[in-house]
């Protein structure tokens, strides 16, 4: 990838994180790093995956509902972005209409704050409350009939029901894929990465290393190295490896 062309999609992307509700949650250089980064390793042609990125931002604590968001509003901007992108697995796994909520959530979020375009707001309504009556509801039915205020109390109980059973289910979902805390590895073998402090969290494991081994270590070492970490990784039950010079806490490679 060109690097005009990548400086374009981390600029990109960093207008998408000051939309999110990750402003003042999560060091967002520091993520746009991590984007660029991923970017820098990703082979031409090929689609990138968002799961380092996914699990970086909650390995910086950032809660999972606007991570979530985040995954989800790129991957469908995918046309603009001008690249292909997988989602991680459990964000893969949503329905359509699941996405298109956390899409419409996050485009609200930057219509409301002017930092994305929206649809214009009628001012008659822009103080209705979500609890009132639309007041531009048919009174009549589809038979042509006056609809008694009955039948719209009916049909808002309906709906209140329903709103009322997809909260539950949604914290349910919720529940069942949080992340898990970070857990200490030991990843001691020399032939690997010398890795300061190794933790694993989501299927990943952030290791260490020192700023001076990053900047002074030729890459195939590094490369050598890596894929010795990453195999005791994949031992343990962890998907990839992600190495961070631990003085500055920058993304340097993925294995």
């Amino acid at each position: 990838m060109e690097e005009t062309q990548r400086q374009n999609l981390v600029m990109s992307f960093s207008n998408v994180l000051r939309t999110s509700a990750l402003v003042g949650v999560v060091d967002l250089q520091r993520a746009a790093l991590a984007f660029s980064a991923l970017l820098e390793r990703t082979p031409d042609g090929q689609p990138l995956a968002l799961e380092p990125l996914y699990d970086f931002l909650l390995e910086q604590n950032a809660p999972e509902g606007p991570v979530r968001e985040v995954m989800v509003f790129i991957k469908s901007r995918e046309e603009r972005f001008g690249l292909k992108m997988e989602l991680p697995p459990r964000l893969a796994a949503l329905s359509e209409e699941e996405r298109a909520k956390l899409v419409a959530a996050f485009t609200q979020r930057g219509a409301s704050t002017g930092t994305q375009s929206g649809k214009q707001v009628d001012p008659s309504k822009a103080n209705r409350r979500p609890g009132d009556v639309e007041e531009a509801l048919p009174q009549k039915d589809d038979f042509g009939r006056e609809r008694s205020p009955g039948s719209r109390v009916k049909i808002l109980g309906v709906v209140a029901g329903f709103l009322v059973f997809a909260g539950i289910v949604e914290v349910v979902v919720v529940k069942a894929t949080a992340p898990q805390p970070p857990v200490v590895l030991s990843l001691t073998d020399p032939a690997g990465l010398p890795c300061v402090e190794a933790k694993g969290s989501n299927r990943s494991v952030i290791c260490r290393v020192t700023k001076a081994f990053a900047d002074s270590t030729p890459k195939p070492v590094v490369d050598a190295k890596g894929a010795v970490t990453a195999a005791a990784a994949r031992s343990l039950g962890y998907n990839r490896v992600m190495v961070f010079s631990i003085e500055d806490s920058h993304l340097r490679w993925v294995f």
